[in-house]
Formats: structure tokens, sequence, C-alpha cells
């Protein structure tokens, strides 16, 4: 594993966010079904557990935010104690008024808007775990700007077969070829030294990898500009 495991934070993430997802539809369910058939409290006893419960809720969430901010995994372990925070929100609201006022509807109405927060925000944080893992472009890379930055560095005649991916959340890569003008070893040396810079001072691209070829010797002109396609062989003009 030539990365190693730097993308088991963003698995964990992947499965957190799976997890919220399997539990805002249960909740979603059970909302149906006490709607159908509502349940008794079981006196304050359970209204006095949930508050216990919320402390620990929001105490556990209060230590998790700061670095929920720059970590994918724990954004979801955040969003994990949120969730239960909200359920203990709900217990209490809706103990107190069934046991006060005997509104029995107001247990499904509360479970149900508590699902749909836990489902909104899991379908809007699941798709970043989904895009690193499918090494898709990261949404904070412009790929056609750093294609016409390519173009710009003195010496580069043309860019195809570009790949920008990320490692894990605050690492991108890339890849691609670059056809030159010269056929020196030196200023292909200097040429991809300046490309790089390029790539970190403007992309935030901490690694690269540039094939060079020459114009006589480059991929096809059918070549893709951006990605290729899976299993064709690029040939060589003689």
């Amino acid at each position: 594993m030539t990365f190693g495991y730097v993308r088991a934070e963003i698995v964990a993430a992947l499965i957190n966010y799976t997890t919220l997802t399997i539990v805002g539809l249960y909740l979603l369910y059970e909302a149906v079904m006490r709607f159908i058939q509502p349940e008794p409290i079981e006196g304050w006893t359970v209204v006095v557990v949930a508050g216990i419960a919320l402390v620990v809720d929001i105490v556990t969430a209060m230590l998790t935010y700061a670095m929920s901010k720059s970590s994918m995994n724990i954004r979801a372990a955040f969003l994990h104690n949120v969730a239960d925070a909200l359920g203990s929100v709900g217990v209490i609201i809706a103990g107190t008024l069934i046991l006060l006022y005997e509104w029995t509807w107001i247990d499904p109405a509360i479970t149900l808007l508590i699902a749909g927060y836990i489902l909104w925000q899991a379908f809007s944080e699941i798709g970043g775990s989904i895009r690193v893992l499918m090494l898709g472009t990261p949404v904070d890379v412009d790929i056609d700007r750093v294609v016409e930055d390519l173009r710009s560095v003195e010496g580069v005649v043309g860019v195809h077969h570009v790949h920008v991916w990320a490692l894990d959340e605050g690492h991108n890569a890339f890849e691609a070829h670059l056809v030159v003008d010269s056929s020196s070893l030196l200023e292909m040396s200097r040429l991809k030294s300046r490309a790089r810079s390029l790539l970190q001072e403007r992309h935030g691209i901490g690694h690269s990898t540039m094939e060079i070829e020459t114009p006589g010797h480059s991929c096809d002109d059918e070549a893709k500009v951006i990605g290729h396609e899976v299993g064709s062989t690029p040939s060589a003009a003689g």
C-alpha cells in the first residue's frame, strides 16, 4: 500500500454516515408506527434520564466541535452526538407534554423532525466521502483552470490526460502528460519545476506527477485533455 492507510478516516466517515442514514430511516418508520399506535410514556423517570443523557451529549459535542471543522470522520462523530442530543430533547419535550396534557401525537411529530434533520445532514455530507473514495476531482479544484494555467507555462505546447484527485480530505494529487517544445533534459526538469510550483501555489496541489512528451513523440491528437478512456492504449506518433 504505497499511500498507507491515509484513507482509513474517509472509510470510517462513510461508515458513520451510512449508519446515520439507517438510523434516520428507522426513526421515520418508528414515527409513522407511533402515529398509528401511540406508546405510553413510563412516567417522569424517562424525562429525567433523558435530561442526564442530554448533558452528556452536549459535553461530548462540545469536545468534538472544534475538530469537526477539519476532519470528515470527526464531523460524522459530531453529527452522531447532535442526533443523540436531539433525541434526548425530543424525549424531554414529548414526555413532558404527554404526561401533562396527553398530547400523544407530539412524540411521533418530534421524531419525524429529528429523523428529517439526521437524514438531511447525512445526505449532505456522505457525498464528500464517496467522492474521495471514487477518485473524484476535489470540489475546490477547478480542473479547467488547472489546464489553462499549465498551458500558460513557458515551454508547454500541449496538455492532456489530466487527472486530479484527493488522497484524503487535506491532500490533493495530480498527474498529466505535458507536451514541451524542448528536447533538453535540463530544460524539461526546469519546466516541471515551474509547473509543480504553479500547481502548489495556485491550486493547492502538493503531489504532482508529469510525463513529458515532445511534439513528435506524444499521444495521438485524439487524446483526451481531462481524464482518459480506461483500457485504451495510447499511441505514439512516429
